[in-house]
């Protein structure tokens, strides 16, 4: 589920390619969260920002 913009949710927020696995109960898998209370949208900027690598 996708919350509205302004709701807060508990985020991933360490989600890129190096933390997705191959699932047998789903298929992927997100491993080593850093758990951090915000706004849905800002969940998918670590993916996205990949300059560190």
């Amino acid at each position: 589920m996708i919350g509205e913009p302004g709701d807060r949710l508990l985020l991933h927020w360490d989600l890129h390619y190096d933390n997705i696995l191959a699932g047998q109960r789903e298929p992927c898998l997100a491993i080593d969260p850093e758990p951090l209370a915000g706004d849905p949208g800002f969940d998918l900027w670590p993916a996205l920002d990949l300059r560190g690598w």
